[in-house]
């Protein structure tokens, strides 16, 4: 795995850090609108299988934080919306 991420390890990055979120919250969106907040935690732990070890330790902990912390608070702001516009449109 690690010669995987020396040569593809910013692709590999990418498609980790828009990939999970993105999946999770279409299937929610698809099957169940209402348990669309579940694709926070599932982005969280996504995060943690991936990236775990790199997010704990001292030396990288600060830039793995960087980018995973943005992540799941865009996931939860769309969660949210969706979840709001959804009993708005119930409610109408």
């Amino acid at each position: 795995m690690t010669d995987f991420l020396m040569q593809y390890g910013e692709l590999f990055s990418i498609i980790m850090f828009f990939i999970p979120p993105i999946l999770s919250a279409l299937v929610f969106y698809f099957t169940k609108r209402n348990w669309i907040w579940l694709s926070i935690p599932i982005t969280i732990v996504v995060d943690l299988l991936v990236w775990g070890k790199g997010i704990f330790e001292s030396s990288h902990g600060g830039v793995a934080l960087v980018f995973l912390i943005p992540q799941v608070t865009v996931i939860a702001i769309i969660s949210f919306v969706i979840l709001y516009l959804e009993k708005r449109r119930k409610s109408a």
